[in-house]
Order: structure tokens, then sequence, then C-alpha cells
């Protein structure tokens, strides 16, 4: 088996843009033709950039399934079957702006904090690997929860940590990937093997 040091990523730059499953009809017609797209040119297509985000905690995914073992014929887990999988993934902001207020503890009014609701959002990923730009943009509005807030502490960096709860279309799939040599989580593509 060759060994393709060119295959791996990692990754030097990360960028969340959201937009509210209020603002979305048709979730295809805010995919970008171009992972180098401006970002007047995401603007446009409806997405509303986060800020600054916490490059140390990056945007972690948190893949979870459901392991059914079956024990029959004198045989423990003689089969088991994976079910009811899920995807979660992440950020934490660093900045508190009109996006951000949108998601982060958001009252009836700009000028209002409220206590933690159901936001629904789309959300964009776009990473940068030396030369290779990829975007994920989640293909269904999902939940998106506040974990964690840093508070007012004097003279620390305040910083909210998001979780978004994806959901899957009707082909089981959770991201549109745009740019890059070829799909998925670390390069590989649906079936690989590698």
């Amino acid at each position: 088996m060759a060994i393709n040091p060119d295959a791996t990523i990692i990754p030097d730059k990360a960028e969340v843009w959201l937009a509210l499953e209020s603002t979305v009809s048709n979730i295809s017609s805010k995919i970008p033709s171009s992972a180098t797209a401006t970002a007047a040119t995401l603007s446009g297509l409806g997405w509303s950039f986060c800020g600054l985000i916490d490059d140390a905690k990056g945007i972690p995914l948190d893949p979870a399934v459901e392991v059914k073992p079956y024990d029959a014929f004198g045989h423990p887990q003689f089969r088991v079957k994976l079910r009811k999988g899920t995807l979660k993934t992440g950020f934490t902001l660093l900045e508190n702006n009109s996006v951000t207020s949108t998601v982060v503890l958001p009252g009836s009014a700009a000028n209002k904090i409220g206590i933690p609701s159901d936001v629904q959002v789309y959300v964009l990923y776009r990473f940068v690997d030396d030369d290779t730009t990829r975007v994920w943009v989640s293909l269904r509005p999902a939940p998106i929860e506040l974990t964690a807030h840093g508070g007012i502490v004097d003279g620390e960096l305040a910083f909210a940590e998001m979780m978004v709860h994806h959901t899957s279309d009707a082909n089981n799939d959770v991201f549109q990937v745009v740019g890059g040599s070829g799909g998925g989580v670390g390069g590989y593509t649906s079936g690989s093997t590698a």
C-alpha cells in the first residue's frame, strides 16, 4: 500500500458561516460554485460570517452510532449491527457581533439577552490546507446549542462554545463538499478503503 502524505489534511485556517433556517428556502442555491469564493460572494448567497473562532479548538466532529449486538447459537455477538448514527460538529466563537448574537443566547430584540432556545441553522465550514481549500455546506437545518460560555471575567477573553446537532437528508448525507481533491473527511470518498 502506497503512502501519500499529500492526501492528509492539516488545516492552516478555518472559517464558520451561518444561515438561519428561516432565511433558506433551497439550500442548493446557497452552495458556492467554488471553495475559494470571496466573502462578498458568500454574503451574496445569504451566508453570515461568524468572525474569529478559536483556532486551537478548531471544528471538532463528534460522530456516534448505536451498536446492537445479537447473541444466539451459543455465541455472544454472533452478529453486530450499527444503527441510529449521529453527527455533531462544533466551534468556539470569540466575537460578539450581529451574527453570533443570533445563536448565542438570542433575545427578543437586538438589545436583549435570552435563555437558550431552539435556533435552527445551516452551517458552511471553509478550511484551507496549503493551496487546497475545502467547503462543507450542511444540507439540512440543524439545532445549534450553546454548550459553554466563558462569561464576563476580568482580563479574560470571552468565548461561546457551540454544538451543531446535524440531521441527514434522504440519502443519509450531512454535508455537500466543494473543492479539494476528493470528498469527505481526510480526503476519503464514499467507499474508499485506503
